[in-house]
């Protein structure tokens, strides 16, 4: 019965390993006591500002869709990353984009230049 039980728990975990990581989840408050309504979480996002060690500035809108980056860089036009598996945090790639997060930090690649490391601007 151990060997099943520990046999089970290893496969989750490999299950787990394996699937994309998930974006951040919205920070959501109602304010000054109205109350959400459910179905205006579809439209909500998170939108984090990072500062890149190469002087590039990126903003990153998470929620839109629910599994999506949208990123516009030095304040350009936004571009959709498709998640993809990541070891650790979570990783979007579009053509020649790739965006990797894990916490307050990111990497950022865009259309071959060298990627760059990038620390969120925090309000």
């Amino acid at each position: 019965m151990k060997v099943r039980v520990l046999m089970m728990a290893g496969l989750a975990a490999c299950v787990a390993a394996c699937s994309p990581a998930a974006p951040p989840a919205p920070e959501v408050a109602p304010s000054s006591g109205e109350e959400l309504n459910p179905a205006d979480l579809f439209n909500m996002a998170l939108i984090k500002d990072y500062q890149c060690a190469d002087g590039a500035k990126i903003s990153v809108r998470f929620g839109q869709d629910p599994h999506d980056a949208r990123v516009s860089a030095d304040g350009g036009l936004p571009s959709i990353l498709k998640p993809v598996v990541a070891a650790s945090g979570a990783r979007y790639e579009a053509a020649g984009m790739s965006l990797h997060t894990k916490a307050n930090e990111a990497l950022w690649t865009d259309f071959g230049k060298p990627m760059t490391r990038c620390v969120e601007v925090l309000p």
